[in-house]
């Protein structure tokens, strides 16, 4: 009928106008990384905004006294709000070492664990060794005891808990030092530790195991956390156990700051919408030298093979015959590491094992990956 016919023209009109605003969205380009933060710079320069970020920073700094005072009452801070905190704890840090020197104390030793980095992670055992070596006084072997991040803040903190116990003892012959373990130089016997954590609820130290090594440190007298969040469910991250260790006092701080420097590390996002080859660049950035031999291997094997990937335990004999990895839980720690950037991807063809293989072009992994010429 000519109504039917009418309704039809209609709907096929309408279908036509959302295939068209489809169209046009999907021809709507992300801008580069470089560009996105351009924008943002100009943003931030502007003087209203400028102005009104400094107000913020300079009214939030107005309540360190406050903060320090709830850190000389054994609770750990916990600086939450929107907006770049990074700016904002750093300030905080120059003024606990201001607010220590006024009461003629030693200032605390500091260390900085940028959350925010892909790489936090896989460096958090070399973090710890610092504190051990350079804060502890111990040699670089004493770290290599110590299989588990979480061992190894136990070590920690139970070195510092016997130097605290002994600072009271004014005599300075061998009664302080004795039986300790640690050296006269060392400066645990003069100074607190000061731990700032940008981020801790970062991707990459969300695991179990950092979270409890930072926990046990948050216990230990003598040790003070000063820590960040921004994930609104931040504190889903921690058990009863952890939270009674951590001792959070929670700290409004909205800085409204952009996050530059915390984006930076993540800039694959823009990139791979432009080239996969400046993609993989900058993940490759973040990794170790060892985490590149692994990739190496699999790469090879993976363009000989003309795209076939090779399980698990064919590129555990090919890294152990090239001294690249010395056990089977090293790789798979590699290999989850290497998913969550979505380097490696799997699969399983019929009747075979799983199958693991690089997920990128063959031009990006050979110009890229493996250094050669396109």
């Amino acid at each position: 009928s000519k109504e039917e016919a009418k309704r039809r023209r209609k709907a096929l009109q309408a279908t036509e106008e959302k295939l068209s605003h489809v169209k046009q969205w999907k021809q709507l380009e992300l801008p580069r990384f470089a560009e996105a933060q351009a924008i943002v710079r100009d943003l931030q320069s502007k003087s209203s905004v400028a102005s009104r970020t400094a107000k913020l920073l300079s009214a939030r700094a107005a309540s360190f006294p406050v903060d320090f005072y709830l850190l000389q009452h054994d609770f750990n801070l916990l600086f939450f709000g929107l907006g770049s905190k990074k700016q904002l704890l750093e300030l905080f840090a120059t003024a606990i070492r201001r607010f220590e020197l006024s009461m003629k104390r030693s200032p605390s030793c500091a260390l900085v664990i940028n959350g925010y980095s892909s790489v936090a992670s896989s460096n958090f055992t070399e973090t710890l060794g610092k504190l051990v070596t350079d804060y502890l006084g111990q040699p670089d072997a004493s770290v290599r005891g110590y299989r588990t991040v979480e061992r190894l803040a136990e070590f920690i903190a139970d070195k510092v808990t016997v130097a605290i116990q002994r600072r009271a003892i004014k005599d300075s012959n061998a009664a302080k030092f004795a039986g300790s373990g640690l050296p006269r130089s060392a400066p645990v016997w003069e100074r607190d530790l000061l731990i700032l954590v940008h981020n801790i609820d970062g991707e990459s130290i969300r695991s179990r195991a950092v979270q409890n090594a930072l926990a046990t440190l948050a216990a230990t007298r003598g040790i003070r956390l000063v820590a960040s969040v921004d994930h609104v469910h931040s504190p889903l991250l921690w058990d009863h156990v952890q939270s009674a260790k951590f001792n959070f006092c929670f700290r409004q701080a909205t800085t409204l700051q952009p996050y530059l420097i915390e984006s930076s590390d993540k800039p694959e996002q823009f990139a791979l919408k432009h080239s996969s080859a400046a993609g993989a660049k900058f993940v490759l950035r973040s990794l170790t030298n060892n985490h590149k031999e692994v990739l190496q291997v699999l790469a090879r094997h993976q363009l000989d093979k003309n795209r076939l990937g090779m399980t698990q335990n064919e590129l555990y004999e090919a890294c152990s015959q090239n001294m690249v990895v010395s056990s089977r839980a090293a790789l798979v720690r590699l290999l989850v590491e290497f998913k969550d950037h979505k380097i490696v991807a799997s699969r399983r063809p019929a009747n075979r094992q799983e199958t693991l293989f690089i997920a990128w072009e063959p031009k990006v992994i050979r110009t890229v990956l493996l250094g050669e010429s396109s």
